[in-house]
């Protein structure tokens, strides 16, 4: 009996490593698909229009580069300044991306895409979202990997060439100025 019982204790033992390197195997394929340059990039591209959306000017900063430059010569700090200018400019807004394509090479991608404004506007919202929504030129936003970590991706560009370069006189920050009174 005593034979019998340990080839049995042996046999569970198998099943149970057996088992274990299975799940690992998963787990390890799981992670690789979860963390694909295209799925990734689109996550950060969502975290983004999400920000954008709940006004979160911190958020929104934390997913554009050191490196960031657009040609209306915005900063990171411009183009977060900019961010809130207009959101401040809707009591709700709401995003709706459309024809959005991904092109990744190496430790860049490129997502382009049209998109159309909705929500409540106030102020100046109105004519925002007239002239966003009139766009028929894409947007592309830029994303770089800045290290080894797969949720590493930040945007180092906006771009629409149908946007005037000097943004219509715009500077970074003035509505919410005059909106102060400052």
């Amino acid at each position: 009996m005593k034979i019998q019982s340990r080839n049995l204790v042996f046999g569970y033992v198998r099943v149970v490593i057996l088992g274990t390197l299975v799940a690992v195997v998963l787990a390890i394929i799981g992670l690789i698909i979860h963390w694909r340059p295209a799925k990734t990039v689109n996550r950060q591209q969502a975290t983004l229009i999400d920000a954008v959306e709940s006004k979160k000017g911190a958020r929104f900063r934390r997913l554009l580069s050191n490196e960031y430059k657009d040609r209306w010569g915005f900063t990171v700090e411009d183009a977060t300044e900019a961010m809130l200018d207009v959101r401040s400019q809707f009591m709700t807004l709401g995003i709706t991306l459309k024809e959005q394509k991904i092109e990744i090479a190496g430790k860049r991608a490129k997502i382009i895409t049209k998109f159309t404004l909705g929500g409540t506007p106030i102020g100046g919202g109105n004519e925002v979202k007239r002239h966003i929504n009139g766009l028929d030129t894409p947007w592309e936003f830029t994303w770089k990997k800045q290290s080894f970590l797969p949720s590493s991706w930040r945007l180092v560009n906006i771009e629409n060439e149908a946007i005037s370069d000097n943004v219509w006189g715009y500077e970074p920050g003035s509505i919410r100025r005059q909106m102060n009174g400052n």
